[in-house]
């Protein structure tokens, strides 16, 4: 007996160029819809069956021959696209009878997402803003990630719009960055221009502070070390004008301190004994009605009567 036929011989079919090419079918997941599609949309094409798939050929009614050749090219369709899907988009098609109804069904569920996803990945880039603690380059970086979600939804942005976003988020630093470019922006600019002189302006800003430090170290070392005479030696030659002692000034002399307080106790006693004279000046005694008294001194006179 010759040897057994391999099963290339058996099913020629199997080793076809379409076959293998249809190994290595794209698989669809959360990200990449838009080239699933392009991709299975070719293939379908290439095995002369996406006109199935879209709905321009339908199923015959009557010749039972052309019936079957439908059928067969459907299968190979859903064949094509089940074979294309990842486990959790493969859960949504199992109903399917037909590869247009699988088809539908996919477009709908992702076409549905990717509206939510524009909207989400807009409203990111809107409120994306330079926050505390970041510079030029992870600032352009996190950016360029928001901008690449927008171009994988097939969201087309301008070089000008992404340029104008990153004007309006600069921090005060660049103010005057700011300004010089709304006066003086070349017509004809793209983003790594824009992040180049970003960069420049940056290690400038840099280079500044560096030296506004250095020459405060060293305004800080020079203090430190001068030889001014400090307020104790500049006590050590005040003479006092009470004294004539030195070493202070006559609001600290202790003898003007002692003087101060033996007046104060002399003010005192002379009030103490001001006060005793004019109680003995005081006299009570009885005057007739009829008597008046001639410039007593007062101020107010009352009568008797």
């Amino acid at each position: 007996m010759g040897p057994a036929p391999s099963s290339a011989q058996l099913c020629p079919k199997l080793n076809s160029p379409n076959i293998e090419s249809e190994k290595v079918l794209i698989q669809l997941n959360g990200e990449n819809y838009s080239r699933w599609r392009f991709e299975i949309e070719a293939v379908l094409e290439a095995r002369d069956c996406l006109d199935v798939v879209s709905g321009e050929t339908t199923c015959p009614q009557k010749d039972e021959s052309e019936i079957k050749a439908w059928k067969k090219r459907d299968a190979l369709a859903r064949s094509i696209i089940s074979r294309s899907l990842d486990d959790f988009h493969h859960a949504f098609i199992r109903s399917c009878k037909t590869s247009k109804e699988m088809m539908n069904c996919i477009v709908r569920i992702k076409e549905q997402a990717t509206v939510s996803s524009n909207l989400l990945v807009s409203s990111e880039f809107h409120a994306y803003t330079w926050k505390p603690g970041m510079n030029v380059a992870s600032f352009i970086a996190g950016l360029n990630v928001i901008v690449s979600k927008m171009q994988s939804l097939q969201i087309e942005l301008d070089d000008e719009i992404i340029i104008g976003k990153v004007i309006q988020c600069l921090p005060s630093d660049f103010d005057s960055f700011r300004q010089s470019w709304r006066l003086s922006a070349p017509k004809a600019v793209t983003l790594s221009d824009l992040t180049s002189q970003l960069l420049a302006c940056e290690s400038d800003q840099l280079c500044r502070s560096m030296q506004a430090v250095s020459i405060g170290e060293a305004l800080v070392g020079k203090r430190t070390t001068s030889k001014e005479p400090n307020e104790n030696s500049k006590k050590r030659n005040i003479e006092c004008w009470n004294c004539k002692k030195k070493g202070h000034i006559r609001s600290e002399c202790r003898s003007q301190r002692k003087l101060n307080s033996s007046t104060l106790k002399d003010r005192t006693k002379s009030l103490n004994r001001t006060g005793f004279v004019a109680r003995s000046w005081l006299d009570v005694r009885q005057e007739p009605n009829d008597r008046w008294l001639a410039d007593s001194g007062a101020f107010k006179h009352i009568t008797r009567n």
